[in-house]
């Protein structure tokens, strides 16, 4: 079964459904860096960039987590958030995203700031603006 109500978290990393985690975090790593509130301090352009970090982060940190994939995929946004069945307990509390955009950004590039270069663990450059 295959339910998404709500978020389509794939179509906000611009990603298909039947994408690896390396073509999930190639599409987060462009898609963050372009996005990042810092690159985007015009008034105009702030809010709007602010929000759509935020939901990048959201939809990555899910869609990278393979048991809050697993349960977007079976059920959805709006039920992985309130809640879905658990065989243990008959029901397992629902996700809620902690809004720390910075710390998954952090997380993944190494840096809070988008405008160095980041390393993967085999020192190759990940990002360069």
């Amino acid at each position: 079964m295959n339910y998404t109500p709500g978020k389509d978290y794939y179509a906000l990393l611009n990603v298909e459904r039947k994408a690896s985690n390396i073509e999930v975090a190639a599409s987060f790593r462009t898609m963050a860096l372009a996005t990042h509130p810092d690159k985007n301090k015009e008034e105009d352009r702030l809010a709007l960039a602010t929000f759509a970090f935020s939901e990048i982060c959201e939809a990555y940190e899910v869609l990278s987590t393979p048991e809050l994939k697993d349960i977007y995929d079976k059920y959805g946004e709006e039920l992985m958030k309130s809640g879905v069945p658990d065989r243990k307990y008959g029901f397992k509390a629902g996700y809620k995203f902690q809004g720390n955009s910075y710390e998954i950004f952090e997380k993944f590039f190494g840096t809070t700031n988008p405008f160095t270069v980041a390393l993967d663990d085999s020192q190759m450059q990940i990002g360069a603006l």
